[in-house]
């Protein structure tokens, strides 16, 4: 990818004769110009303007942007599932990272705003269901005290 942007600056930029200088264009020329060539004779005729480069840049960035989000959402294990490993103050401190392509942003932070709210549903949610789980097994403790107080007193 770097190389395509190397051979479109020394493209644009008319450097003085050297044959060093030379080498390095006919070799960017040897790199670049099958795969760019590729993506010209798919691409219609816009005049002056050549965008096989953009396109043959984010076609490169492409299977890297799909193997890493495909990498990143099978890495999570069903123990990892299980365990909230995160708390909503954390979630709301996230920073989405922007590549090439991008996102945007108000959607983004949209949904955001709604995980964050239903994750802090969530939370509250269990943190009820153990304090009443805490204040039922109280019960269960306090009832099998009783039980065993009357089967004493029967016998």
């Amino acid at each position: 990818m770097l190389i395509i942007f190397a051979y479109i600056i020394m493209s644009w930029v008319r450097l003085p004769y050297s044959p060093w200088l030379n080498r390095i264009q006919r070799f960017l020329y040897d790199v670049c110009e099958p795969y760019l060539r590729i993506f010209r004779r798919l691409l219609p005729s816009f005049g002056a303007f050549d965008f096989s480069p953009i396109v043959a840049v984010f076609s490169a960035l492409l299977p890297r942007s799909i193997a890493s989000s495909t990498r990143s959402s099978t890495s999570c294990t069903r123990k990892e599932v299980n365990q909230m490993a995160l708390t909503p103050v954390e979630i709301r401190h996230v920073e989405a990272r922007t590549r090439l392509p991008g996102y945007r942003r108000t959607a983004t932070d949209r949904l955001l705003e709604e995980i964050v709210d239903s994750f802090e549903e969530v939370w509250r949610e269990r943190a009820d269901l153990q304090d009443k789980n805490e204040r039922l097994e109280s019960d269960i403790a306090r009832y099998r005290d009783l039980e065993t107080l009357a089967a004493g007193r029967r016998s």
